[in-house]
């Protein structure tokens, strides 16, 4: 005999207690609530979403109806792009994950050092020192 034990052997207490616990009514209760959880969870989320999309089309609707007589192009860009941050904000609010990931993919690609070809740093003139004039006591010995 060997003192190291052989495979390990299936303690039949430990799988009868298994067993029962999986249909104690306890643990079925709480498996429920974590599914009602899940769905309401959801279901928050999909209302959220919902009420992104409405704020969405009220700012289509007020561009179709207040910029339709815009004299220059300079104010419908201005309104556009104020609009444009302002759903940023309200889809980051309201954890619309697209627009998160669409928003970050754009400002990598416009942050600093994104160009696809960046240019070479100048290289630095190098100018030869001027030589130094001669001085006017070049061999004589100040006294």
């Amino acid at each position: 005999m060997s003192t190291e034990p052989d495979s390990q052997k299936p303690d039949r207490f430990r799988t009868l207690a298994s067993k029962s616990a999986a249909s104690d009514p306890q643990n079925a209760r709480s498996t429920a609530e974590v599914e009602l959880e899940q769905k309401l969870a959801y279901e928050r989320d999909a209302r959220k979403e919902d009420r992104f999309v409405f704020m969405i089309i009220l700012v289509v609707i007020f561009n179709a109806w207040g910029l339709q007589n815009a004299s220059t192009w300079t104010l419908p860009l201005l309104v556009g792009v104020l609009q444009l941050f302002a759903l940023v904000v309200l889809a980051r609010r309201f954890g619309v994950q697209e627009i998160q990931y669409w928003l970050n993919q754009f400002l990598a690609h416009m942050g600093p050092g994104s160009a696809k070809t960046e240019r070479p740093a100048p290289q630095p003139k190098v100018e030869p020192k001027p030589a130094e004039p001669p001085s006017p006591h070049n061999g004589e010995d100040k006294q």
